[in-house]
């Protein structure tokens, strides 16, 4: 018995092809066919066609063994299956809204001075150059807090005219009062306008308010 091993592909089954076996068929059914042949006696056309027939039927027989076989030992093919994967949860975000009001930072109530009106050198006054000369304003403290002599005057911006860069105040001016504030200063020689800016300020220097100067020289 002659038997050959026939694979194809990684997962193809294994088919052993029986040579021995098959030649036993093909020798039987000529066997027949000679028995046959010679009670019939049939012509050499008659006689090749039916032997040909016969080679054809072995052949299918032995074809149809060897499926029938294959089909026997074929072992079914695993099919990968695909679990599921989890449907994300959505995440669970809190907001938290902070309500404000529309009327802004509340205003400092403490700290607040209204010019009243120009006491000496109103805005735009004539002074000869290099002359020397006082300037004051009459003012309202109009908060809640007293200003005491700690309180200042600071100089601003713009033209200084020989001025203190800072001066304290002469006396308190209490809540709701109105007092006057002076400062010294000096007009430049040169021709021209000159403008200074000063503001009252708290002692630590926070300022709020501001009063100017405006003169002339000719």
């Amino acid at each position: 018995m002659m038997l050959v091993k026939k694979t194809s592909g990684a997962h193809a089954p294994e088919v052993f092809f029986d040579f021995d076996r098959m030649n036993s068929v093909k020798r039987i059914t000529l066997l027949m066919l000679s028995l046959w042949l010679a009670a019939c006696g049939p012509s050499q056309a008659e006689l090749d066609a039916t032997l040909a027939a016969a080679e054809v039927y072995a052949i299918s027989t032995f074809a149809a063994q060897l499926t029938n076989a294959a089909e026997q030992n074929a072992t079914p093919t695993q099919t990968a299956t695909h679990e599921p994967s989890a449907t994300p949860q959505p995440t669970e975000v809190q907001v938290t809204a902070t309500l404000t009001t529309g009327t802004g930072a509340t205003q400092d109530q403490c700290n607040v001075m209204v010019f009243r009106e120009d006491i000496t050198i109103p805005d735009g006054e004539v002074v000869a150059g290099g002359a020397t000369f006082t300037k004051t304003w009459s003012v309202e403290n109009a908060g809640t807090c007293n200003w005491s002599p700690a309180y200042q005057l600071l100089f601003s911006h713009g033209d200084r005219m020989d001025g203190a860069r800072n001066t304290q105040l002469q006396r308190p001016i209490l809540a709701g009062e109105v007092d006057n504030i002076s400062i010294l200063l000096k007009a430049p020689t040169a021709p021209g306008e000159y403008t200074g800016w000063w503001t009252l300020a708290t002692p630590g220097g926070d300022g709020f308010g501001h009063l100017s100067v405006v003169i002339i020289v000719p």
